[in-house]
């Protein structure tokens, strides 16, 4: 500790003030030098101290924070001033293109307003969007196969165990594009039943056109996920019922109609037969 007297009164110089008394007075430059040395508290909730600016000040001279209740944390404010002015209706922005961003003329306006809206609802495959924005379920799609000649019931005389074209020919296959078609059925009308014990059926099944065309009743493939076949033991018109159609039917196609099942002795008759797609 240093000391020195003035008029009697000791002065203390010491910059720490390491004495902490209360009968010294410290120097001018003790106590400068203590000031200058102090290291400050942060400031906390409850403690006042040294802070941080959380912006850069626009001159980092002469800082500036603003407190809690400035106004200028609350009111409005006037914007900065753009270097051009703008007028209603006379702002020279393009036209909107192909192209390029910009605003839409009143004769694009227009045709969009026009335009269809949307659809309501979800398709689910079977269905097409008419013309008031509405889904419509496809209508089944006929393929009739004119089994009848001169307009009487076909006899299938002497009906063999294997299976063979419609009444042994093979006039009967067509052909058919079933792009986005998903199940077919089958309907015959069976003037008199088949006696034989063999289970005989009618049945169609299919070819792909990308394959080539053949008269071979073995090329020809099962075309739904069950054989879609009417049996010809009971003298009724059969509805096979709507089955799911394998992958590979789904496109164009020939279509043969098959029989099989005979005993080569019972000679059933029918009168007609009918496939239909949807």
């Amino acid at each position: 500790m240093s000391q020195g007297y003035t008029k009697g009164i000791p002065i203390d110089t010491d910059g720490t003030l390491s004495a902490d008394s209360d009968l010294l007075v410290p120097s001018q430059k003790a106590v400068k030098t203590y000031v200058d040395n102090a290291t400050p508290s942060d400031a906390s909730t409850t403690v006042k101290g040294v802070t941080k600016l959380s912006v850069a000040p626009v001159l980092a001279s002469n800082p500036i924070a603003v407190g809690d209740n400035d106004p200028r944390n609350s009111d409005a404010r006037t914007p900065t001033a753009h270097a051009a002015t703008h007028t209603n209706g006379t702002d020279d922005i393009q036209t909107a293109s192909a192209l390029q961003k910009g605003l839409l003329s009143s004769a694009d306006w227009s045709t969009f307003n026009s335009k269809q809206p949307a659809a309501t609802g979800t398709p689910d495959g079977t269905k097409f969007l008419r013309d008031d924005n509405s889904w419509q379920t496809l209508p089944s799609q006929l393929v009739s196969i004119n089994l009848v000649s001169g307009g009487g019931a076909v006899t299938l005389t002497n009906q063999v165990l294997a299976a063979s074209f419609f009444n042994n020919s093979n006039r009967h296959i067509t052909r058919y594009d079933l792009t986005g078609y998903t199940e077919a059925k089958l309907i015959c009308r069976v003037n008199t039943a088949s006696a034989s014990p063999n289970n005989p059926i009618l049945y169609i099944r299919y070819k792909t056109v990308a394959s080539g065309f053949t008269t071979v009743v073995g090329d020809y493939l099962q075309m739904g996920a069950t054989e879609i076949s009417n049996s010809m033991d009971t003298a009724t018109v059969i509805d096979s019922g709507w089955i799911n159609l394998v992958a590979g039917a789904k496109a164009d196609v020939y279509i043969g109609f098959f029989m099989s099942g005979g005993d080569a002795i019972a000679d059933p008759t029918v009168g007609f037969c009918n496939m239909f797609f949807r």
